[in-house]
């Protein structure tokens, strides 16, 4: 079934921070480097002191600016992008999956999906490391099949990042 829908600005900045969560492997090095760098700025050698604190506020700085700034530039990207805001189109089928806008129509192959994410709102399906497409799980309400897409990615593709 073919169903239409649109990206709001605020579906683009939740899928903007799905896509920019750590995965647990990354999530896990961060806490192992932040605890070696507390351990190091407390008990370590006192010449070795100060550049693990500037170590963990420059960490600090990174985190905040993730959680603080990036809904911010997020927004600003969502209004310069004014491709975003055009009506998409999806249709599911079985070896791949249709996208179309008004301007252009994609076939995605399960082959040629790289990875794919998801929340309780959003699967964002990525054809490379950075461009993905959003699929907004609200799009149940229209008749469009969200567990079977999430099925055909474990299958075709794995388990979601």
């Amino acid at each position: 079934m073919l169903v239409s829908y649109r990206i709001s600005q605020e579906d683009y900045v939740n899928a903007m921070r799905l896509h920019d969560r750590l995965m647990p492997r990354p999530a896990l090095i961060v806490v192992a480097v932040v605890a070696g760098m507390a351990i190091v700025a407390t008990y370590g050698p006192v010449w070795l002191q100060p550049a693990s604190v500037g170590a963990l506020c420059g960490l600090l700085v990174v985190m905040l600016f993730n959680w603080g700034a990036s809904p911010l530039i997020a927004r600003r990207r969502y209004r310069l992008y004014k491709a975003i805001h055009e009506e998409f189109g999806i249709l599911l089928r079985d070896h791949d999956f249709l996208l179309w806008t008004s301007r252009t129509e994609v076939t995605v192959s399960w082959a040629k999906v790289r990875g794919w994410r998801e929340n309780s709102d959003y699967v964002l399906v990525y054809v490379m490391p950075r461009l993905f497409y959003i699929v907004p799980k609200s799009l149940r309400k229209k008749g469009f099949d969200i567990e079977t897409l999430t099925r055909r990615l474990r299958e075709h593709v794995g388990a979601p990042a």
